[in-house]
Parts: structure tokens; sequence; C-alpha cells
């Protein structure tokens, strides 16, 4: 799945937004469910765990947190190599820049 491919997924169906671990486990049952893989809860080094990596792209779902450390924790998942594009998944009314750190980042 390209990143952009990923963001319709997601928006494309009626997720729990109650917690993010009921959300991450609603996506999980729902890429499965949809034959797509996936590693889930990634440790990227140094503490750093994204919530879904899917074909290269970084995946962090949000449902609460200030917009600024939204926004430095993606900054943060960009410097990894082993992501090549970030998707965030959340419900904030909030922006980001079309790439951080070289990478391409979606909403």
């Amino acid at each position: 799945m390209t990143p952009k491919q990923i963001v319709r997924f997601i928006e494309a169906r009626r997720l729990p937004l109650t917690t993010e671990k009921r959300l991450q486990s609603a996506l999980a049952d729902e890429l499965l469910k949809n034959g797509h893989s996936f590693e889930r809860e990634v440790d990227l080094g140094t503490g750093r765990i994204i919530d879904f990596v899917i074909a290269g792209t970084g995946v962090e779902i949000k449902l609460k947190g200030q917009r600024s450390a939204i926004f430095r924790q993606c900054e943060r998942y960009c410097q990894y190599r082993e992501l090549h594009a970030l998707v965030l998944a959340t419900n904030a009314p909030m922006g980001l820049p079309e790439s951080i750190n070289g990478k391409p980042v979606f909403v």
C-alpha cells in the first residue's frame, strides 16, 4: 500500500475513537480482514515505538495530545531510515507539512 492508499483505507472505515488502543486493534483487524500485511508496535530504536509499519510507511495514531507534541513525535519518527513515509491518523484538527526530514507526511 502507498501512503495515500493507507489514508484512504483508514478514512473509508468507521473505527472506534474511544482510546488509541481500541483504534489500533480495530485498524489491525481491518487490515488483516482485507489481506494487508503490517507490523504493529515497531521499535525503531531508543525506545521509539510507532503504532504500525505498512510497506515501509509508518502509521502513528493520536487521539489526544498537544499539536506541538504530536508534531515533535512525527519529526522524530521521520528521522528513521526504516520509514519511507509517515501517516498520522488523528481526530485532532491539525495539519503537517508535506514532508518532515525529507519524508512525505500524510494526515
